[in-house]
């Protein structure tokens, strides 16, 4: 049945982009590597819907390059009875979607029109595009993908408001953005240099992989602090509670995840966040619950404004949130600062991946 599929229009210029070495060849595969801490983060996160639809496309793609780089000439290659177009196109259009849903999650899509159009819409229209010509050329379907982003961030800002774009942290937004803009002009690049393939699209699978690793850190890293954030509130209420000798109301002992102990302290976070987090966050909360059996924290008024400072802080500069003795959090390090080197970056995947692996 796959073999029969319509198939995207492929370029003639790629159609055979051998080198005769084997590094070469062998390089766009190798790279496929860096998706693999993607993966395991959404192990850890419990994102497992996303586990799926990643190990899917890992797995096409791996096929693909496979069949294109093993093979003389693509539109004569088979690989399990399926074509090299068809290997190709199943790559593309799933990439594609991936890129759609992965701008839903980075706009937090809450509302179902957002949702549907992040999940759903490219999809369809793909289908509508098949259905109207057999053999459409990949402009064509970019050219959807694009539309169909702007509709999503549109409809989030429609919607739900533009506090999404608030609550970004710069430094890592701008690291992100960077990354996969960088990754989208070396996926054009081949069409420009097709006996450069193998370096451009090689490049194309890095930056890529580590565009989506950073995201999704980030992502993950804004919801343990925004929880971590309640988490403090609580502590403080039930301290002032303990202190006062006045009965703690129903639930106040818990907030999200983590629950607060009889000292008015919580749980390590470090079960539930990344290590990095957790000796930050830590810090914080520690030192406000004390202050807060002490007596020394100001009014409840005075109290949430400054949950309501540091969040700020956070979202937009990039650190972790302040203490209440004034001591500031570890900044966040640019990935520029930390990767000089090939090494430098086996290194910082390896480090990155034992963080996420004692959580």
């Amino acid at each position: 049945m796959l073999s029969a599929m319509p198939v995207l229009t492929a370029p003639a210029s790629l159609a055979s982009v051998h080198t005769d070495c084997m590094i070469r060849d062998a390089l766009p595969l190798v790279t496929m590597l860096l998706c693999l801490p993607t993966l395991q983060l959404f192990v850890k996160s419990g994102r497992y819907l996303d586990l799926v639809c990643a190990t899917t496309g890992f797995a096409l793609a791996t096929l693909y390059h496979l069949c294109h780089m093993l093979t003389a000439n693509l539109q004569q290659a088979q690989l399990l009875g399926v074509s090299g177009p068809a290997w190709r196109t199943l790559d593309v259009l799933f990439a594609q979607w991936l890129l759609g849903r992965t701008f839903g999650h980075l706009m937090r899509a809450k509302h179902s029109l957002t949702k549907g159009l992040a999940n759903f819409a490219f999809p369809v229209v793909v289908a509508l595009k098949f259905w109207a010509d057999p053999s459409p050329a990949l402009p064509a379907i970019a050219r959807s993908l694009a539309v169909i982003t702007v509709l999503t961030g549109v409809s989030k800002v429609a919607l739900e408001g533009p506090d999404i774009f608030q609550q970004q942290c710069s430094e890592q937004w701008n690291l992100v953005l960077g990354l996969f803009v960088a990754s989208f002009v070396s996926f054009a690049m081949p069409e420009l240099y097709p006996c450069q393939y193998w370096f451009y699209h090689s490049l194309w699978h890095v930056l890529l992989g580590l565009g989506y690793f950073e995201l999704y850190c980030m992502l993950e890293g804004q919801d343990a602090i925004h929880a971590a954030l309640k988490s403090r509130a609580a502590a403080r209420k039930a301290a002032k509670c303990a202190a006062g000798h006045v009965a703690q109301p129903k639930g106040a002992a818990t907030a999200g995840k983590w629950r607060v102990r009889d000292d008015g302290k919580p749980l390590s976070l470090s079960s539930c966040c990344s290590p990095l987090l957790g000796k930050q966050l830590e810090g914080s909360i520690s030192s406000s619950s004390s202050a807060s059996s002490l007596g020394l924290l100001s009014d409840a008024g005075a109290t949430s404004s400054s949950d309501d400072e540091g969040l700020g802080e956070h979202a937009g500069g990039g650190q972790a949130p302040k203490a209440a003795a004034g001591r500031p959090g570890r900044p966040y390090k640019p990935l520029g600062r930390r990767i000089r080197t090939p090494a430098g970056v086996w290194h910082w995947i390896r480090r990155r991946g034992d963080e996420y692996a004692s959580c």
